[in-house]
Formats: structure tokens, sequence, C-alpha cells
């Protein structure tokens, strides 16, 4: 007789069966008999992003008195069947606010003599927004016990960012302005609004420029002279500026003073004049591109990274109160993940979701108004738009997928070549599309596939070439 092996399911449940059994009693008391035959077929098919929408909705349509007559149908059938302690969630969040616990209360007084009821909480989707946080502070007043999952409070909002909190309060006790700052990273990553940010939490003035408008000395010491104690100077695109205009800057960052020339010839001379404290907050796209001169005497350097899916629905909800739109998570959620994970580009597609809603005359943008919209804008599930599959349409169809180098590209794309390297290629290289070689361009298996084209290996190793 053949010896059966078991697997380690089977294992485990004779393990348990052996020690008694164990049960795992989930309950949601607050939503129960909320399920019909249509959400259960959803559920099925749905994500998790779908499904948490299918109960906000729930909880959102619910008053006092539908979650008491819901509590009081689940504590009777507990009755009926010889419960004598039972313990539920009960949500307290910004969508249902603290309707459901109340009426919780409520029933637990009404059934006090006949069964024990016992109250959790759980924070599924965090407490990073101020008021997900108000209401959760509430519910631990207000229930027995506090627990969850909160997915959006373990990303990876960047040490950086609490570095620079550090940094701050360190400034303000001291009573000093902060060091120099340099944020670097790509555009539309929110540099500009940092450095306002970083301003308005220091309690001081700002005052803002480009590198390419300071086109001589006396610009920039007009600007200088003209800053109060504490300010920040914010000067984005801080690469562009002129080697002169950046040998006067040095010594107003580190001892604070501009040094003027007056004169020509044999009479003229230095005025060393003294300037008010202040923080240089430069903005670079082209970090490679500022001399090591004016990068060391930055103090503090932050890269800023894309964004994930989560951290963009979240600035897309904020922009959307700000648009006075409603938009469900559902919808934010399809923008977040075609934008490239880029704020700007978020909030520029949030604008034209929105007029195509309006012009639907829809007061929610929910997730088919958000596909339905950006299918219109040509804007395909990985963010790609028109331009982005015409130059892979150019690699692949006019040059069999390449490697071609940039300049030959750009003229057949007519376009600049620096601006598909800066604009166009880093996406395309982040998805995978694109790769550089010592060759040129070329384009990926990635790539072919999604255009729908056979791909074609043109069996040279790249890193045997040199």
């Amino acid at each position: 007789m053949k010896n059966h092996v078991r697997s380690f399911k089977t294992y485990i449940r004779d393990e348990i069966i052996k020690k008694g059994g164990w049960v795992n009693a989930h309950a949601h008391a607050d939503r129960a008999f909320t399920m019909t035959p249509e959400k259960i077929g959803i559920y099925h098919s749905s994500n998790l992003q779908q499904k948490w929408d299918l109960v906000d909705e729930v909880k959102r349509n619910s008053s006092v008195e539908d979650y008491y007559a819901r509590f009081c149908q689940s504590i009777e059938l507990m009755i009926s069947q010889g419960v004598t302690a039972f313990g539920t969630f009960v949500n307290i969040d910004p969508v249902c606010e603290d309707r459901a616990i109340i009426a919780a209360h409520k029933a637990r007084e009404v059934y006090k003599n006949d069964i024990i009821l016992k109250f959790a909480n759980q924070t599924l989707k965090g407490v990073i927004e101020p008021a997900a946080r108000k209401w959760f502070d509430i519910g631990c007043d207000m229930v027995d016990m506090i627990g969850g999952l909160p997915y959006r409070d373990e990303l990876d909002y960047g040490r950086g960012l609490e570095a620079m909190d550090i940094l701050m309060e360190a400034a303000k006790k001291r009573e000093e302005p902060i060091e120099h700052v340099l944020l670097f990273g790509p555009p539309g990553l929110g540099k500009t609004t940092l450095a306002h940010i970083i301003a308005k939490e220091m309690g001081a003035g700002i005052k803002t420029t480009s590198g390419p408008a300071i086109e001589r000395v006396g610009d920039l010491g007009s600007i200088l002279t003209n800053l109060n104690d504490g300010d920040i100077l914010f000067i984005d695109e801080i690469h562009r500026m002129s080697k002169l205009v950046e040998e006067v800057l040095y010594p107003a960052m580190e001892d604070g003073n501009l040094d003027i020339i007056v004169g020509k010839g044999p009479s003229a001379r230095t005025i060393k004049l003294d300037l008010p404290r202040f923080t240089l907050i430069g903005a670079t796209t082209r970090l490679g591109m500022l001399s090591a001169p004016l990068r060391n005497r930055f103090g503090v350097t932050y890269k800023l990274e894309f964004y994930k899916a989560l951290e963009i629905s979240d600035i897309l909800k904020r922009a959307a109160q700000i648009l006075k739109i409603e938009i469900d998570n559902s919808g934010s959620q399809v923008i977040a993940e075609r934008s490239r994970q880029t704020p700007r580009v978020a909030n520029r597609l949030l604008k034209r979701v929105r007029d195509y809603a309006q012009i639907k005359g829809e007061k929610v943008i929910s997730r088919s108004i958000a596909i339905d919209a950006l299918h219109l804008l040509e804007v395909d599930d990985l963010g790609l738009e028109p331009t982005d599959r015409e130059i892979l349409t150019v690699l692949v169809d006019n040059f069999s997928g390449g490697p071609v180098g940039l300049k030959t590209l750009a003229a057949a794309f007519s376009e600049e070549a620096q601006t598909i390297e800066e604009v166009y290629e880093p996406y395309l290289m982040q998805l995978g599309f694109i790769e550089r070689t010592p060759r040129g361009r070329k384009a990926t298996r990635k790539a072919f596939e999604h255009l729908g084209k056979e791909y074609v290996d043109d069996g040279v190793d790249e890193n045997k070439l040199f």
C-alpha cells in the first residue's frame, strides 16, 4: 500500500482538529444584512479598492436609524442562537463619521441585560489625512479596542522629509534661518510647492525667481538687498544661472555678504554689503549641470522621487476639493495610475476629467467616468499619451526597434533631441519600453508588446561591443 503524502494544508487542518478546532469570527454588525446578490457578483470581479468603494457607499448612505436597525437585527439573531457575548468592528471614519458608533452604543444600552457587547474600530485606510486622524482619535474614546491594517501608513513618504522636519525644528529653536536647501528631480514633482511649504512652516517670507531671469549681477544684488531677515529666496532652474552671477552668489550664501565692484579700471573698488540672514532654496531638474562649488554650498540636498499611486490619489482628492467637484476612491485611483507618477500631470488630467464629467451631467467622478474621459484624451492604462506612443511607433516601425541615435530619432519624429531626452524618454525608460545602449536608443520587448507588434531581436549583445 502506497504511503499517502499529505499536503501542508491537510496537515494544518488535522492539527487544528486534534487540538479542538478554532473559529475566526470577523463581524461587522454596522454593515450586517446589506449584501445583495448583485453586490456579491461585483465582489467576485472587483479589486480591493473597488470593494472598499462599495462599502463606503453603504456607510455614506446610512443614517443612525439605519445602523441601529442592523445592530438590533444582528443582536437578536445572536441571542436566538444562544450567544452570550458578541464583539464587532464598528467604523468611525470620515465616511460614516460617528453615526454607526452612536447606533452601536444605543443598541448596547437596550440589550445590556441580554448579551455582552464589545466594539472595535479599525483603520484600514490609515490616519495620514487630518480628517481620518480626527475620526480615529474620536473612535479611540468611543470603542473598547482599536485594530486594523493601515495600508497607507505603511507607505514610505520619505525619510528625507522627516529629516527636513528635524532641520526646521532645530532652526526654530536656535531662532535662525534653516540651511540652504537644494531640491532636484524630474519636473512636476512639487519642488516649488515644497519651497513654499518650508517658508510657511518657518513663518518666513519667500521671494521667487528663476535662473534665466537673473541675467546680470545687479539683478541678483537687487533681489538680495530687498530680502528681510529670515526670508527665503527660491531660485527655480538654478542650473541656468550665468557663471558670473553664480560667483557673486558664493559669498552671499557663505558669509552673508554681497561684493559689488564700483567703477572701472584703476579707480574700480569693491564694496562689501551686509545682507540680512536668508535661506536660498534652489531647484533644478539637471543636477549634473550645477557647478561643484555651488552644489557644495548647499547644506541640505533632497532628491524628489516619483510618487506612488496612493500618494497621487491623495493629491487628487485635495485638488478635487479645490475645484469643487466630488471624486470617489476608484475614480482617483484610475487617474493616479495614468498620471505618470507625477502630481502636475495628475492635476492636469483631473481638470480634463472634470470637464468631461460636467458635460455628461455627472456630479461625481467615478471609475467609469474617469476611464471614459481618459479614453477620449487617448491616455492609456500606463499613462502613455499619443506622443509617447508615436515615439515608440517611430522607433519600432522606422528603425525595427533600434538601436538608433538620439538625433536621428529626433529628426524622424520632428522634435528636438533635448525634448525627447528630458520630457518623454525618462518615463518610457522607467516603464522599461526604451533602453539606452552604446549604439543608441532601443525599443524593448515590452514596447513591442504594448504596441501589439511582434518582437524582433537583433541578436547583438550590447555589453560585448565595448
